[in-house]
């Protein structure tokens, strides 16, 4: 049974301060499906997303990661910012699917590290759009991508230009996804990719 995730700490009445209850996380509210009779296998980018994990649109989901910058953005720059935004709610949707389902890779590797509090980090890097934070009980985080391969690997160095990211807990399902402050001063010149740190 994973350990929830320690927010505020609330106190019944009369209660022990020391032994806090843990509130739980709100209950995932997609609303996520697939065109029908595609004639052939379904990928990410034939999702139809009308409501994204944390209940927002997508286009609401993309305007709290802007608002969220803290750099100007050079106009040549734009297309490649809302672009690269527009991708990263569509990964997570997908990331958060996958780990919300049971018997899935990602639900498995997860529940492999529990008990554990465990968020998942969407990143305006191209080679680590979507990360787990893993943290036991006394000890420190740990950042594990998806490979290639399929593997989960450790990274060495957490992740960067962080633009989302979801506590979690799998049994019961609950997420709370926030949009951090976030920046790349490599934006306000001109640029072909988004540079990685």
């Amino acid at each position: 049974m994973p350990i929830a995730n320690r927010l505020d700490p609330i106190v019944k009445p009369g209660g022990n301060k020391l032994d806090p209850i843990v509130k739980p996380l709100p209950a995932p509210t997609p609303d996520i499906s697939l065109p029908p009779r595609l004639g052939r296998p379904p990928t990410a980018n034939d999702l139809i997303i009308k409501r994204t994990f944390d209940g927002k649109t997508p286009e609401a989901a993309e305007k709290a990661i802007l608002k969220s910058l803290r750099a100007r953005v050079a106009p040549e720059n734009a297309n490649l910012v809302n672009s690269t935004i527009k991708q990263r709610v569509r990964d997570m949707q997908v990331a958060l699917n996958n780990t919300f389902t049971k018997g899935t890779p990602n639900r498995q590797f997860l529940e492999s590290k529990l008990p554990a509090d465990i968020s998942i980090i969407g990143s305006m890097s191209s080679s680590n759009p979507v990360v787990y934070k893993v943290t036991q009980k006394g000890g420190e985080p740990k950042f594990y991508s998806r490979g290639w391969l399929g593997a989960f690997t450790e990274m060495a160095k957490p992740p960067i230009q962080v633009v989302m990211e979801g506590k979690l807990t799998l049994d019961p399902m609950g997420l709370q996804m926030t949009y951090p402050n976030w920046d790349n001063k490599a934006l306000s010149g001109t640029i072909t990719t988004i540079t990685e740190g």
